[in-house]
């Protein structure tokens, strides 16, 4: 299956008046979980990982490499919000 995003959906909300950032990133989220359903990706728990193991989890993502290509800069409580709300 191929999903085609134009104008991609980061461009979308970055380029969206602010009262339409919400909805367009709800949007985003949406497609994203379509996407990994399709894509039969597992859950967190799927894959036997327990909230106990974000905190690691969180704090190896903040050391890894790629960190600071992200386009927002995030730190290990960013990180351990966003495994908090995936799960």
């Amino acid at each position: 299956m191929f999903i085609q995003f134009s104008p991609s959906p980061l461009e979308q909300i970055s380029s969206t008046k602010e009262k339409d950032r919400e909805a367009a990133a709800r949007e985003l989220i949406r497609m994203i979980k379509f996407l990994s359903i399709s894509l039969n990706i597992p859950s967190f728990k799927e894959l036997g990982i327990k909230d106990s193991q974000f905190p690691e989890i969180a704090q190896k993502s903040f050391e890894n490499n790629s960190n600071p290509s992200n386009p927002r800069e995030a730190g290990v409580k960013d990180y351990l919000a966003i495994l908090k709300k995936a799960s």
